[in-house]
């Protein structure tokens, strides 16, 4: 298990709960159901399923049991298992990691000051997902995330998507909603895993009472805390032979 500590935000450890305090969140990351780990030198890191939990102040982590414990103002919230039917054709879809205009190309975009959610401008339309195109870049990598993160509080079940600039996701031959991330052919940059979170075994969620560390200055920006999410870690699905499907929120092996 990992704990991830954001800016402005850390843990106070009482009679073995991790409780967390300031203003960010604290992911959690436990492998126990994680699969196809790959490491190779050259190559992007490939490592499936793993169970991601986000905490913001109030919550905590039993260390002991190994459990979350919810925070006062956690709501129970769960996807209803229906997967929006695409409109148009998404058999030649594609969005490039060093192309943010990109972004208009998922259902949904997360915008940064005010934060707000909208719906994609550049159809056809990648249902019930939201991401960000060069996501890894230092700048703002942790913004990125945060409004990811409170862009799924808004979605349940959906899936995010954090691209990097060298990497592309593009629709399978057979099945237009999934997705294959290999290296972007127009990018000099060496493909970067990108970061697939799902939310189909959402369990409950929450928003942090102060404004996010990556906030813009509006206090509109509040980190969530999500239960219950999967992390997917994908690249050079050439090699590794992986591709999501943004319908079922489901690893497929080709």
């Amino acid at each position: 298990m990992g704990l991830g500590l954001e800016q402005q935000t850390g843990v106070l450890v009482l009679d073995g709960v991790a409780w967390v305090i300031g203003e960010g969140s604290v992911a959690v990351v436990d492998p126990i159901d994680a699969a196809n780990l790959r490491r190779e030198a050259g190559a992007p890191l490939t490592w499936t399923g793993l169970q991601l939990d986000l905490l913001t102040e109030g919550w905590g982590f039993d260390l002991e049991a190994g459990e979350v414990v919810l925070g006062p103002d956690a709501e129970a919230v769960a996807w209803d298992g229906e997967a929006t039917t695409p409109e148009g054709d998404l058999s030649a879809w594609v969005v490039r990691g060093d192309e943010t205009a990109d972004e208009e190309r998922l259902a949904w975009v997360a915008l940064r000051a005010p934060y707000a959610l909208s719906a994609g401008t550049s159809p056809p339309l990648l249902p019930d997902a939201v991401g960000f195109m060069d996501a890894h870049a230092s700048d703002y990598r942790g913004e990125n995330q945060s409004l990811l993160f409170r862009a799924l509080y808004e979605l349940p079940g959906a899936s995010g998507i954090l691209l990097g600039e060298g990497g592309m996701a593009s629709t399978d031959d057979t099945l237009p909603t999934a997705l294959r991330f290999t290296q972007n052919g127009r990018s000099a940059a060496p493909e970067a895993a990108a970061l697939v979170v799902s939310g189909a075994s959402i369990s409950a969620r929450g928003l942090a009472p102060r404004p996010s560390p990556n906030d813009a200055g509006d206090g509109s920006l509040h980190d969530a805390a999500l239960i219950g999410l999967t992390l997917h870690v994908l690249g050079d699905a050439e090699a590794t032979g992986l591709a999501y499907d943004t319908a079922r929120r489901a690893l497929l092996t080709r």
